[in-house]
């Protein structure tokens, strides 16, 4: 689980796990294009260089939902992906939306997620990815991180991720 606390100014809210080890470059697959967030790369190194890599292409519908001040939750039609907008969040009900991308982070695992719209927030929201023991194959889970693709489509690691192990979420 991890707090979203500067806004959901993510054009692409790409989340995904990683799989454990860093690339041959020492990029940790952390490089990447788009502009959101996005799947990363298990090693926990202080030496990510982020890299360009071009926006995923829509693998289905998205999924949407107008949320107003009470705040809400919206969630992918995976269900592996979700936002929860706590009460006071928004000013008035906003129109919210998730597409599952094609996921273009070196080192990423699993789909992508286009969160919109675009906007600076009240409170925090709280993005979850749900894994299963399929995306644990060849990484643990301790080494899971999330990654977003920023507006000059570069994937960058978001800190503070938290891994629930016991409840199967990053």
């Amino acid at each position: 689980m991890f707090r979203l606390f500067l806004n959901l100014s993510l054009l692409i809210l790409v989340v995904s796990l990683c799989a454990c080890g860093g690339s041959e470059d020492g990029n940790n697959g952390a490089g990447g294009t788009g502009g959101g967030t996005g799947g990363g790369t298990g090693g926990k190194t202080s030496a990510v260089v982020p890299k360009k890599a071009p926006v995923g292409d829509p693998t289905g519908a998205p999924v949407s939902a107008s949320i107003g001040p009470e705040g809400g939750v919206l969630v992918s039609d995976d269900g592996r992906f979700e936002v929860d907008l706590p009460a006071g969040a928004l000013a008035a009900p906003t129109d919210f939306s998730i597409t599952p991308l094609d996921n273009t982070a070196g080192g990423g695992v699993g789909t992508a997620y286009r969160v919109l719209p675009n906007l600076q927030l009240a409170k925090p929201a709280t993005v979850r990815f749900n894994y299963d023991d399929a995306d644990e194959l060849g990484s643990l889970p301790e080494a899971f991180e999330i990654t977003y693709q920023d507006d000059d489509a570069f994937w960058r690691i978001v800190q503070g991720a938290v891994v629930d192990e016991f409840e199967g979420t990053v």
